[in-house]
């Protein structure tokens, strides 16, 4: 729907089901790129959708995580993340495979852990993050939106004690009827996407599938 409303304002979406997507074996130089760019979906945003500092991304779910880990490594105009963060599992994983490490006295590795977010070069990166999340969404808590969105105002909050101009941040919460936003049409997202993007003319999107 976003891309019906907007048309040729979109300059391209990318969609991905697995790490494999050019159909290449993964080589030790391909997860130290990864690794470099905060993760392989991060890196095709850069690398395969060219985002840049006149760009927004908006991204959804693992999607979001990705435009979050450019922001924290490069400018962009803006980020709008639709049910970004984390599930329950993916902590639960992270949990497992760092005690695994401890227990061998080992640090884990980088691409199998979730690594903090960098909230301080977000802001400074990012001219603006609107994040949008469904209160009752099933998938990714929609508590992640409020850690994401209060992480990013206390950077902010220093940011302006030190006479800098940060991003600004917005929360929007949905009460019912986004969920994960997979298979479901919610106005209330649209209408809030569609407020940052479409005076733009340069718009990247992108989003998880599978």
């Amino acid at each position: 729907e976003l891309k019906k409303s907007l048309g040729s304002s979109i300059s391209c979406v990318l969609q991905w089901s697995s790490p494999d997507v050019d159909c290449k074996p993964v080589t030790a130089a391909d997860i130290e790129a990864d690794v470099a760019a905060g993760g392989w979906k991060a890196r095709l945003l850069r690398e395969e959708m060219a985002a840049d500092a006149d760009s927004i991304i908006v991204g959804h779910s693992a999607g979001g995580n990705a435009a979050l880990r450019v922001a924290e490594r490069h400018p962009v105009a803006g980020l709008v993340l639709l049910a970004a963060g984390y599930s329950v599992e993916d902590y639960e994983s992270d949990r497992a495979r760092r005690q695994a490490a401890a227990a061998k006295n080992e640090e884990p590795q980088p691409w199998q852990v979730i690594a903090p977010w960098q909230f301080d070069k977000i802001i400074r990166n990012a001219g603006f993050v609107h994040i949008i999340h469904g209160e009752d969404d099933d998938i990714i808590p929609v508590q992640e939106a409020y850690t994401i969105a209060a992480g990013l105002r206390k950077s902010a909050a220093a940011a302006e004690s030190l006479g800098l101009v940060p991003a600004r941040v917005e929360c929007s919460i949905i009460p019912k009827g986004l969920g994960h936003a997979v298979q479901t049409s919610c106005k209330e997202a649209l209408d809030a996407i569609l407020a940052k993007v479409a005076p733009t003319i340069d718009l990247n999107t992108c989003g998880e599938l599978g």
